[in-house]
């Protein structure tokens, strides 16, 4: 999925991209809340902050999956993210 996501970001479609990790963002899984607020960060997509500084105050961790464990609530995540997407050294 990550790759994918690359792979279309790479392609020019970054509005779709931005779509797909705004839905994320937005679902009710805690663990695809936080894997959206990850790659938001890590593609730096500025239109999915508005969306994250909803996840600012949820001290809610996600169970781990498969090999997945979350260290960080949203919260912790979130903040970072808003932080790195805008410039910001955090």
């Amino acid at each position: 999925f990550i790759r994918w996501i690359s792979n279309m970001m790479e392609s020019g479609k970054e509005n779709k991209v931005t779509e797909i990790i705004i839905e994320m963002i937005q679902h009710d899984n805690l663990a695809i809340r936080y894997e959206g607020i990850v790659l938001a960060m890590r593609h730096k997509i500025k239109a999915a902050v508005p969306y994250i500084v909803k996840e600012k105050e949820n001290g809610a961790t996600p169970d781990g999956y498969g090999n997945n464990a979350y260290g960080f609530t949203l919260s912790q995540i979130a903040r970072k993210a808003i932080a790195e997407i805008n410039g910001i050294n955090a």
